[in-house]
């Protein structure tokens, strides 16, 4: 009998000491295929070291998170992204949180250009008013799936979240009587705008980045590119260039006011509160090519060693598992970042917004994120929504 019991601890030793080795198999297999998807290269071992002990953290919080994806008690998944190796604190770094409320957002309702631009309406294409009609869209819309929206971008490690936000709200409207969409230059705000109460990569608002392209105007991307961080104003008046007529806001935490503008409007900037480990690396399946229009089977990648190769899977769209953004944690006042909200719809009986990020199409829905709707304005996505009226492009026709 002891005998028995005793090659019972023994198997039973080698079973847990084979799951941890192949549990820290896959962490730095996980880790090695990390720095070589994100590019990631340290200074020092040291450096490496903390990164890799950070990495490790949000990895295990991901799992942990997503055990519960799988067992219905979460809306959505995460995943481990290229922000795995970096501190809440440095992913915040560019990020300062502004505080809206009911109280400071009433007196910024309504209209607020100083500056009459009637002058130049005729030198260029002007897009055709607020008061346009457009067939309304009451339960799903998809300007990206319309061809309003712009391809995703990535700022990169400057946090001028604002600056995106603003300017894809703006790259919408223009499309509107422009031919075809023209992707505008963040990096020209960044670089001109100082004087307006924007700081480059540290700090700045929806509001101060309209007034600046309504007074001053923004040139093409193409011809002004984005370097990702503060450089010397390049703006060029006698190149093509997009001005604004005016800008408005939607009433605080007025849901269903965000709704009939995205409707009628088109897409709207808004501010959000993006601190949260489950915003950051969020990640959620897409179900019938009805979140962005993508084919009705999707392709994902595994990313797994297998004789050194990565296995990319095909998964049918029926057993692909979606999930919308929600975490009560989230705050409604306590804003830190800017999107453009291109749509919104209902999966599953639940209502959600469809927003566009600025954080590359490596992050969640190829860039996208679908956020629960009508649920006490989470994460504050009508405390601060702009959007921008009559762009007009100026200059030869692009």
């Amino acid at each position: 009998m002891k005998i028995v019991l005793a090659l019972t601890a023994l198997l039973v030793t080698i079973a847990q000491d084979t799951a941890l080795s192949t549990t820290q198999e896959l962490l730095h297999s996980d880790w090695a295929l990390f720095k070589t998807k994100h590019h990631k290269q340290y200074n020092n071992d040291e450096e490496e070291s903390s990164r890799f002990q950070i990495f490790q953290e949000n990895r295990n919080m991901i799992i942990e998170h997503n055990k519960l994806y799988e067992q219905g008690l979460v809306s959505f998944k995460m995943a481990v992204n290229k922000f795995a190796d970096k501190t809440r604190e440095e992913r915040m770094k560019n990020k300062p949180t502004t505080r809206h409320s009911n109280v400071s957002r009433s007196s910024k309702v309504g209209r607020h250009s100083n500056v009459t631009r009637s002058s130049t309406v005729g030198r260029g294409s002007k897009v055709a008013s607020s008061s346009t009609t457009i067939p309304p869209r009451s339960v799903y819309l998809n300007w990206v799936e319309e061809g309003y929206v712009t391809e995703v971008k990535d700022q990169g490690d400057c946090g001028a979240w604002w600056a995106f936000s603003a300017v894809a709200a703006v790259e919408s409207q223009v499309r509107w009587s422009y031919p075809k969409l023209i992707s505008l230059s963040e990096q020209n705000v960044i670089d001109c705008s100082s004087k307006y109460g924007l700081k480059g990569c540290d700090s700045g608002t929806l509001h101060h980045t309209f007034n600046y392209i309504l007074i001053q105007g923004i040139n093409p991307e193409a011809h002004y590119p984005y370097t990702g961080k503060l450089g010397t104003c390049s703006f060029n008046s006698s190149d093509n260039y997009v001005i604004l007529q005016d800008y408005s806001d939607i009433s605080y935490a007025d849901e269903e006011g965000l709704k009939s503008t995205v409707n009628t409007k088109g897409p709207v900037a808004v501010e959000f509160d993006a601190s949260l480990d489950s915003f950051i690396f969020y990640e959620s399946g897409m179900v019938g090519g009805r979140v962005k229009g993508v084919a009705s089977q999707l392709t994902k990648v595994f990313l797994r060693v297998n004789k050194n190769r990565c296995i990319t899977e095909t998964v049918d769209d029926a057993s692909y598992m979606i999930g919308i953004y929600y975490d009560s944690k989230c705050s409604s006042e306590d804003l830190n970042h800017g999107m453009v909200v291109v749509g919104y719809g209902t999966e599953d009986s639940q209502d959600y917004w469809l927003l566009k990020n600025s954080w590359g199409k490596d992050w969640g829905e190829e860039g996208y994120v679908r956020v629960a709707r009508n649920k006490d304005n989470l994460c504050g996505v009508a405390s601060a929504a702009t959007y921008p009226i009559q762009p007009t492009v100026l200059g030869p026709r692009l």
